[in-house]
C-alpha cells in the first residue's frame, strides 16, 4: 500500500520528487507515533503479578507470629492463585530455557533468597516449622473423645513412646471399618492391618504381591478387603492410592491416583468415603501440598526422591494446611490419624546422585511433618503420628529405600490404632 502512494506521488518531474521526500518522512513519523503511543499504554499483565504479593503467598518457614502462618489460616483467593500461577508458568519457561540443568528452576517472586542459600529448597536446606501453640485443657478433654490421652505419651512426636503391653480391645475395633490413603508405605499397613484383625500373627507378604492384589478394585493401585475378624464381626479395609494431596487434582499421577482427573479433590473423597460411618477410621499417609502451585511448577512425583522430594518441600512452603485438613473432616465423617512420611534408608538409595552427592533425603519431608504436628492440633477428631523415630531404630528392616512389610508394619499399625478411644 505504501509503495503504490509513494508511486503515485512521485512521477517525472523535479517537483514531484519534492513532493515524494515530504510524503516518505509524514510515513516514518506516523510509524515512529504509533509505536511510543502503544509504549505509554497500560500493561494488564504487570498488574496481575503484582497483586500475586499477598499475605496468602509468604512462605511458612519465614514468618514469626506466634499464631499458625497466614498460608495455613488464609490461602490466598483461587483468582490470585491462579494469577500467579501464570505469571510463575512464564518464569520457569523463561529459566529453562536459559539455564540446561536438572536443578529446580525456582520463582524468585514466590520464594524468598533466604531459601535457596547453600543449596535452598533443592537439597532441602529448610528447617522444620516450630509449633508454638499450647493445647488449652478443653482441648485435651475434646480430642479424648477421639484418643486416648497423650499426657503420658506424645505420639505426634515419636510413637515409640506409646507402646504398651496392654492387649487392645479387638471387640471394639473389629466393629469398625477402615479407610487408608496413601503410597505404597500406607498400603503394607493396610495388609498388616487386616492380620491384626484378623489374629494371624506377624504375617508378611511381598511388595510385588500387594501391588497385584491392589491392581483394578478401585483403580490400579488401590484395593478393599471384607472379612471376620478374630471376634467374630465382619469389617472391611479400603486401601485408596494418593501419594500426595491437595484441594486440587494429582496432575501427574492420574492413573494410580483415586481421583484420577478429576479437578475438585474434595468432590471426590465425598465419593469415596460415602460409605463411612462415624466410628470409622481413616489411615492417612498423603503428602500434603499446595496442588494448584505443584502442577504449576510442573512437579513430577514420579522421579527419584532426590528430585521429587524438594519439589514437594518447595509446593509444602505455600500449602494451605488448614483447608486440606478441613476438606478430609468434611469428606470423612469418623476419626482421622496422619501418618508421618516414612524414614528414609539412605544406605539403599539405588538413584543418582548418591546419598553422598544430594545429602540425607529425609530432610525433604521433615517441614511437611512438623507443620502436620502443628496442624493437627487445632482439631479434635484428627491426629498426627510420627513414625520415624520407631522406623530410624529399625530400619535393619526395610526391604529397599523405603518399604518395610512385615514385623515393622505390623507393629506402627498396632501402635497407630492403640492411640483410638473405645
Amino acid at each position: 500500500m505504501i509503495s503504490g502512494v509513494l508511486n503515485g506521488a512521485c512521477g517525472p518531474g523535479r517537483t514531484a520528487l519534492v513532493w515524494c521526500g515530504f510524503l516518505a518522512m509524514f510515513i516514518a513519523f506516523s510509524g515512529i507515533l504509533v509505536v511510543l503511543l502503544a509504549m505509554q499504554m497500560p500493561d494488564c499483565t504487570e498488574k496481575i503479578t503484582s497483586a500475586t504479593h499477598v499475605v496468602g503467598e509468604v512462605p511458612l518457614a519465614y514468618r514469626s507470629s506466634s499464631a499458625l502462618p497466614s498460608t495455613l489460616m488464609h490461602p490466598a483467593p483461587s483468582g490470585i492463585l491462579e494469577a500467579r500461577n501464570k505469571t510463575m508458568h512464564s518464569v520457569l519457561e523463561s529459566k529453562k530455557a536459559a539455564q540446561a540443568s536438572t536443578d529446580l528452576n525456582l520463582s524468585s517472586a514466590s520464594i524468598p533468597v533466604s531459601v535457596t542459600e547453600n543449596g535452598g529448597v533443592k537439597n532441602c536446606y529448610v528447617k522444620p516449622f516450630r509449633c508454638e501453640n499450647v493445647p488449652s485443657h478443653n482441648w485435651r478433654k475434646r480430642k479424648q473423645n477421639y484418643f486416648q490421652s497423650s499426657q503420658d505419651c506424645d505420639w505426634a512426636q515419636a510413637l515409640d513412646q506409646c507402646f504398651s503391653d496392654r492387649e487392645l480391645n479387638w471387640n471394639v475395633l473389629s466393629q469398625r471399618k477402615y479407610f487408608l490413603m496413601g503410597n505404597s508405605v500406607t498400603r503394607h499397613y493396610a495388609f498388616a492391618l487386616r492380620d491384626l484383625l484378623r489374629g494371624v500373627g506377624r504375617k508378611s507378604i511381598s511388595r510385588q504381591r500387594e501391588k497385584q492384589t491392589c491392581n483394578g478394585v478401585h483403580g490400579t493401585a488401590s484395593c478393599g478387603f471384607d472379612f471376620a475378624t478374630r471376634t467374630g464381626h465382619r469389617t472391611s479395609i479400603q486401601f485408596f492410592w494418593k501419594n500426595y494431596i491437595g484441594t486440587t487434582t494429582s496432575h501427574d499421577d492420574q492413573v494410580r491416583d483415586v481421583c484420577k482427573n478429576q479437578a475438585r479433590t474434595e468432590r471426590c473423597l465425598s465419593s469415596v468415603f460415602r460409605g463411612a460411618n462415624k466410628q470409622d477410621v481413616l489411615l492417612v499417609g498423603s503428602i500434603p501440598v499446595n496442588t494448584t502451585y505443584f502442577q504449576a511448577m510442573r512437579g513430577n512425583s514420579l522421579r527419584g526422591f532426590h528430585e521429587s522430594g524438594p519439589e514437594w518441600l518447595e509446593s509444602q512452603l505455600h500449602m494451605n494446611g488448614h483447608e486440606i485438613i478441613r476438606m478430609l473432616l468434611s469428606a470423612f465423617p469418623g476419626t482421622i490419624i496422619w501418618h508421618s512420611f516414612p524414614f528414609l534408608n539412605n544406605a539403599k538409595n539405588q538413584r543418582t546422585p548418591s546419598t553422598i552427592a544430594f545429602g540425607d533425603v529425609n530432610r525433604c519431608f521433615e517441614y511437611g511433618n512438623s507443620v502436620l504436628k502443628c496442624l493437627t492440633e487445632d482439631y479434635d477428631r484428627v491426629s498426627f503420628v510420627n513414625l520415624q523415630p520407631l522406623q530410624a531404630r529399625r530400619i535393619a528392616e526395610y526391604q529397599d529405600f523405603i518399604h518395610h512389610s512385615g514385623g515393622l508394619s505390623n507393629d506402627i499399625v498396632r501402635g497407630m490404632v492403640s492411640i483410638l478411644q473405645g
